[in-house]
């Protein structure tokens, strides 16, 4: 039984995997899950209409202690988004398209996709869902079509 375990793990820890967290059952395991992807980041991409995520927040200025690059994206720049513009490492850019849907995308590693906000209170009491995967062709191509985003959005502080 042991060694089907061991190989069962061989093969979890290899082929890429996609996990829906159903909100507000999964909240816990979905911040659990960004703290232990944020801790070891170098880039972090955050593409949200608006934001307000305290816990979220929190882990995202330690990351940057330790030299994350942290780009905001928003269509709203009010309450949360302004605050982060002070500490360095976070830059704040503003969406000249509407944002129908949040993207998070750290390093590499994982991306993470809903179509609500990014907002505790939001995501903490409706009936909504996130999908995280960290399937590299799946995080190259989201990576991909926000290019002419990225290109388009303006920085906040220009």
């Amino acid at each position: 039984m042991i060694k089907l375990l061991l190989l069962l793990f061989t093969f979890s820890t290899v082929y890429p995997q996609e996990t829906i967290y159903n909100f507000p059952a999964h909240h816990s395991r979905f911040i659990h899950l960004l703290n232990r992807s944020l801790k070891n980041s170098s880039d972090i991409l955050i593409i949200t209409p608006t934001y307000h995520h305290a816990k979220v927040t929190k882990e995202i200025l330690s990351s940057t202690k330790r030299g994350s690059n942290v780009k905001l994206i928003v269509q709203a720049p009010q309450g949360d988004p302004l605050l982060l513009v002070q500490y360095q490492g976070i830059h704040l850019f503003i969406s000249p398209a509407s944002l129908a849907e949040s993207i998070i995308l750290i390093d590499d590693a994982l991306v993470c996709t809903t179509a609500e906000i990014l907002d505790d209170e939001i995501l903490s009491s409706n009936h909504s869902s996130i999908k995280c995967s960290d399937d590299k062709n799946k995080i190259k191509a989201i990576r991909h079509s926000l290019t002419p985003l990225l290109k388009h959005s303006k920085s906040y502080l220009e």
